[in-house]
C-alpha cells in the first residue's frame, strides 16, 4: 500500500465525503425557494473550507441569476410587443379592431406565459439533473450558464 492509495472504507483523495454532498444539494434546494441568497448564506456558515460545496453554492447562484435575466430578457421583449399591439391597434378607432386587438394581446401574453413556463420547468430539471451529480460526487456547471459570483 503507497502513500496515495485510500484508506479502506474512506472515500479516495479528492472525492467529496457525504456530509459535503449533502450540503451541496440543500445549496441546490435551497436555490429554488430563496433563490442567490440562500446558497451564498450556506457556503458561508456551513462549507468550512470545503471546495466542493464552495463550487456548487457559487454555481446554483449563478444558475439563479442567470435564470433572472433570462426573466428580464423575456419580459423587456413582449414588453416591447405588448407596446407594439398597443401603439398599432388603437382599441378605441373602430368596432371591428377591438377584436383584432383582444385576439393580438391575447396571442402576445399567452407567448409570454408559455415562454415563462418553459424558462421554470427548465430550471427544474437542471436543479434535478444537478443533485443527481452532486450525489455522484460531480462537480457540475449547468449549460447556458452565466458566471457572476466566482
Amino acid at each position: 500500500m503507497t502513500g496515495t492509495d485510500p484508506v479502506p472504507g474512506e472515500p479516495p483523495p479528492g472525492t467529496p465525503t457525504k456530509d459535503e454532498k449533502f450540503t451541496a444539494q440543500l445549496a441546490w434546494v435551497l436555490n429554488v425557494f430563496v433563490p442567490v441568497l440562500a446558497p451564498i448564506l450556506l457556503w458561508r456558515l456551513q462549507a468550512k473550507g470545503s471546495r466542493f460545496v464552495e463550487h456548487h453554492a457559487k454555481t446554483s447562484s449563478n444558475h439563479a441569476l442567470t435564470v433572472m435575466v433570462y426573466f428580464l430578457i423575456v419580459c423587456v421583449v413582449i414588453g416591447g410587443a405588448l407596446w407594439a399591439v398597443l401603439t398599432v391597434l388603437d382599441p378605441t378607432d373602430k368596432e371591428g379592431e377591438l377584436t383584432l386587438f383582444v385576439v393580438a394581446l391575447s396571442v402576445v401574453c399567452g407567448v409570454w406565459l408559455l415562454i415563462l413556463l418553459a424558462l421554470g420547468v427548465f430550471s427544474l430539471v437542471l436543479h434535478v439533473v444537478a443533485l443527481v451529480k452532486i450525489s455522484a460526487g460531480e462537480w457540475y456547471r449547468p449549460p447556458m450558464c452565466w458566471r457572476f459570483v466566482k
